[in-house]
């Protein structure tokens, strides 16, 4: 195709034009992020292939069609009618959305266009982004199987074999057992313990790695900002809040009052850094200073993180759920399992024989415990420790455009700056006093939908 100073011209109005909207409470893409559980990289990354998409609608011959995200993105875009018919007007062109029917000769026709939206794509912008045109969802570049059983019926599955499992054991092992000193089984058992204990960390933590690799280069999974990596590393979006904060006291946009450990705002940030304004906001509308605990409560609930929260939390659930994630947790199980079920057997049979078992019930107790810390850290492993040192020895802080962002998500409150810290504590400290009274107070919210459509064509 050839691009012409027409078209050059076109495409930098195209691209210029704000789909985004991210000066408004609850835009375009915090919308279109939320009601997906996409990244915010990943949404942006949507946006500007739909840009390109409906560009190459306006100044091709032929039909052409979009991929199942850009679909998606466009389905979005048609509610808003207004901006839409704007953006028409921008491209010069009415683009009309045709539904698909689902014919077989429709599906040829949409087939045929698919491979011409390859064929305009490449001579204009270059190879085509697989991230965004491969796959059907953004969690498909995970490479990812899902599981046909929950996290949770594995474990009554589970709390099931226990009462089978341990009688059977006891009349399989107690002539065994009976012949064994404990000054030998003691040991014996404490070295054993500890060598599943180990295999199994270095087990998770190459099966994790190997959830890395298998992704595709191209995917989401490889281009999250700091922030949705400081959620999926504590659970929560608060700490990208205190981060943030901690930002602006660093960069003096918000002054603290140490007398009563109290924030106001002092300068505007750079309107560039999206995050930060909408910390900054929360602090500029208010007349006086104001209690940090206040303000985190407020931005927790802001769109804008709570579009980092849903995508966080659907990440979460879509690897706890694969295939893969649950071989890890069944040869968890399984190991540790037995482990604990040959120190009760042997519980058991010093209980029948009268002999004394305190010792023995005393490392039980701490193996269990061993092990629920184990399990716990299979549950998170991946994405307080695997994922953010995977971004973190790939990608040296010092050449981060948000490195104090960064530096966070590797050092946690160390990197907090000594004027922030006494205010984080002091919201703490209150947190935990309001705990204790008794209340409580918790939101959630999330929606998701998902489209098809064939093709395009224009008037």
């Amino acid at each position: 195709m050839h691009f012409s100073e027409y078209n050059r011209q076109l495409w930098e109005q195209v691209s210029d034009f704000d789909i985004a909207e991210y000066s408004f409470n609850y835009g375009f893409a915090l919308r279109l992020a939320t009601e997906n559980k996409w990244s915010l990289s990943f949404t942006d990354a949507a946006i500007e292939e739909y840009k390109k998409f409906m560009f190459l609608a306006a100044i091709s011959d032929d039909m052409i069609a979009p991929s199942e995200v850009v679909d998606i993105v466009w389905h979005l875009h048609l509610i808003y009618s207004d901006a839409y018919q704007t953006f028409c007007k921008v491209l010069g062109k009415e683009i009309r959305h045709i539904p698909s029917r689902k014919e077989q000769a429709e599906q040829e026709q949409f087939g045929a266009a698919k491979h011409s939206t390859q064929k305009v794509y490449e001579p204009v912008f270059g190879p085509i982004p697989e991230a965004i045109w491969k796959y059907e969802s953004m969690y498909d570049s995970l490479h990812l199987s899902r599981a046909s059983f929950t996290h949770r019926q594995l474990n009554i599955l589970a709390l099931a074999l226990i009462p089978g499992l341990i009688p059977g054991l006891y009349f399989l092992l107690r002539p065994v057992y009976r012949g064994i000193d404990s000054a030998y089984f003691l040991p014996a058992y404490l070295v054993l313990g500890f060598i599943i204990l180990l295999v199994l960390r270095l087990y998770n933590q190459q099966r994790f790695k190997r959830l890395i690799h298998s992704a595709a280069p191209s995917g989401f999974l490889f281009q999250l900002g700091s922030l949705e990596l400081i959620t999926l590393k504590n659970g929560t979006v608060k700490n990208c809040v205190h981060a943030l904060t901690n930002e602006l006291i660093v960069q003096e946009h918000i002054a603290v009052d140490h007398l009563d450990e109290r924030l106001s705002a002092i300068s505007v940030p750079d309107t560039r850094q999206i995050a930060q304004l909408k910390v900054y906001e929360i602090f500029a509308r208010e007349e006086t200073p104001v209690l940090y605990d206040k303000a985190l409560f407020s931005a927790i609930h802001i769109p804008y993180f709570q579009a980092i929260q849903s995508f966080a939390n659907e990440l979460m659930h879509y690897i706890s759920t694969s295939k893969e994630y649950l071989r890890m947790v069944i040869c968890n199980y399984s190991w540790l399992g037995i482990f604990l079920a040959l120190g009760l057997v042997r519980i058991f049979t010093g209980l029948s024989a009268g002999k004394p078992i305190i010792y023995m019930l005393f490392l039980v107790l701490v193996f269990i415990i061993i092990t629920v810390n184990l399990l716990q850290q299979l549950k998170f492993g991946f994405f307080n420790k695997i994922l953010p040192d995977h971004y973190l020895k790939s990608m040296p802080i010092a050449g981060q455009e948000n490195v104090l962002q960064w530096g966070y998500l590797q050092s946690g409150q160390l990197a907090l700056t000594a004027a922030f810290i006494p205010v984080l504590g002091a919201s703490v400290a209150t947190n935990n006093s309001d705990t204790a009274s008794g209340s409580s107070c918790g939101t959630s919210c999330g929606s998701s939908c998902g489209s098809g459509c064939g093709g395009c064509g224009g008037d």
